[in-house]
């Protein structure tokens, strides 16, 4: 793609008007900003439009809701926007720049490398873990069981990921994994504090606690480049995919070991929580339309009948594909990310100075009427056809992304979504416990909080012919 041109000098240096935006007060909105973030850009977004201005103590920021300006952004204008200083976490974590937070020529080569990772000839060996690992989920279920769905969906998540990133027969049964991705997440949210460097590098608990997660996490990583790099271990799993990954021109170098780890500790960061909270998000959503709930129960009774999900019954099961894309649309677990001026510009109209963290914000985004028809019902048929739909232009769904940083992992993540929830629908009728949405944790990803209650009611006998017996309403 060519560069986007410079902007015209008239242009950078005519004055425009700054984003409008709250004045003032950044202590109330960096304490809004942590108790409910989705709220306060929901409120920006409803009171100012559709290009809002807002700080925090020591920082400018400008939200984006608009989906064309957003495309701008990210396509035409993306030498001005470049990866936020709020993602140089503590080099605990990332210890040489990653795909995630490189740019320009280094960008380029980490993501050749890594796109060859996720490439179709390799999809197959990871849906053999994710139809496995669905399979055991259904048989893990008891009838009329009281469920955790959220903690249900983390669980099986991690179990993919390790079993994709690893092999199958690497568990995260210490729970490292998820620990690590929970300090990460931490000290990404420090970021946002004034004085971050300093509280990252203070013996703090919490610091203390992430420092011994990340040795530990090492131990299983460099373990499994190790095996990947003898010439003997012919395994399938990610990380073999990534020690051998190859440019195929022979231009670019192969990623070291060290590169190796950065990128498995961020495709985790991308994998574990965004993963298991589009699930929740989806089995929610089951649970409060029942015609979608007999819809979904319909697809997989058709095409899986009685017997276990393979891997071949992704292309047949659009339906589950939809309700997993649909809940991505209406609550997209990254919900939205930062970018940062590299020079005063500017977006919409209006002026962008230098330094200024710029968030698209994807959640409202996939709610513009004028991209998507009905757009706050959950209507998964409309992606049984085009993804997106053919009336809205892919880049107001932004699940994944979109332009030059697009999510590799997106097929990935669709395969995992549709065969979870395909196979979940052949065994089990799942109903809501309760009778109000779930609480929403929107610190950094747009989670539910404090888990999500349901019941799942056995709709047929389980594959090894037993039959599942149902608990008495006083168990229940």
């Amino acid at each position: 793609m060519t560069p986007a041109p410079a902007e015209p000098a008239a242009v950078r240096t005519h004055r425009r008007r700054p984003p409008p935006g709250p004045t003032g007060g950044r202590l109330a909105n960096l304490r809004e900003r942590f108790s409910d973030f989705p709220g306060f850009l929901s409120r920006l977004n409803r009171e100012y439009g559709d290009v809002v201005s807002y700080q925090l103590p020591g920082k400018d920021f400008c939200v984006v809701f608009d989906a064309d300006l957003i495309r701008e952004m990210l396509v035409e204008k993306r030498r001005f926007f470049l990866k936020s200083s709020l993602y140089d976490v503590s080099d605990r974590f990332i210890t040489k720049p990653a795909v995630f937070i490189s740019e320009g020529d280094d960008h380029r080569r980490r993501r050749k490398l890594v796109e060859r990772v996720f490439g179709q000839e390799h999809l197959e060996a990871y849906a053999e873990i994710m139809v496995e690992n669905a399979r055991a989920l259904q048989e893990r279920w008891s009838t009329g069981e009281a469920l955790d769905a959220a903690r249900e969906m983390h669980r099986v998540a991690r179990t993919i990921a390790f079993g994709t990133f690893f092999g199958r027969d690497r568990q995260d049964a210490q729970g490292i994994g998820a620990t690590a991705v929970r300090a990460f997440k931490r000290d990404l949210a420090i970021g946002f504090l004034p004085l971050s460097g300093l509280l990252r590098s203070l013996p703090l608990p919490g610091n203390i606690r992430a420092a011994r997660t990340c040795r530990a996490l090492d131990e299983i990583v460099f373990e499994a480049i190790r095996r990947a790099r003898d010439p003997h271990y012919d395994g399938s799993d990610l990380t073999a995919r990534m020690v051998r990954s190859r440019d195929a021109a022979g231009i670019d170098s192969a990623f070291s070991d060290e590169e190796v780890r950065n990128e498995i500790y961020v495709l985790l960061l991308a994998n574990f929580d965004p993963m298991a909270s589009a699930l929740t998000w989806s089995i929610d959503y089951i649970t409060r339309n029942p015609t979608v709930r007999e819809r979904l129960e319909q697809e997989a009774d058709e095409v899986l009948g009685d017997r276990p999900i393979t891997v071949a019954d992704y292309a047949r099961l659009p339906y589950a594909r939809g309700v997993f894309l649909e809940a991505g649309r209406l609550t997209p677990p990254n919900y939205y990310f930062d970018r940062e001026a590299e020079e005063d510009c500017s977006l919409g109209g209006y002026e962008i100075r230098k330094g200024t963290i710029m968030q698209p914000c994807f959640r409202v985004c996939h709610r513009q009427a004028r991209h998507w028809s009905q757009p706050d019902e959950f209507r998964p048929e409309r992606w049984l056809t085009d993804q997106p739909p053919s009336t809205c232009p892919q880049h107001a769904f932004l699940m994944f992304s979109h332009g030059p940083r697009a999510c590799l992992g997106r097929e990935f993540a669709t395969m995992e979504g549709t065969y979870i929830l395909a196979s979940i629908a052949q065994g089990f009728r799942l109903e809501a416990v309760a009778d109000r949405p779930p609480k929403v944790d929107g610190t950094l990803l747009y989670m539910v909080k404090g888990g999500l209650p349901i019941i799942a009611t056995a709709r047929r006998s389980s594959r090894t012919g037993s039959t599942r017996v149902p608990r008495s309403s006083a168990s229940q």
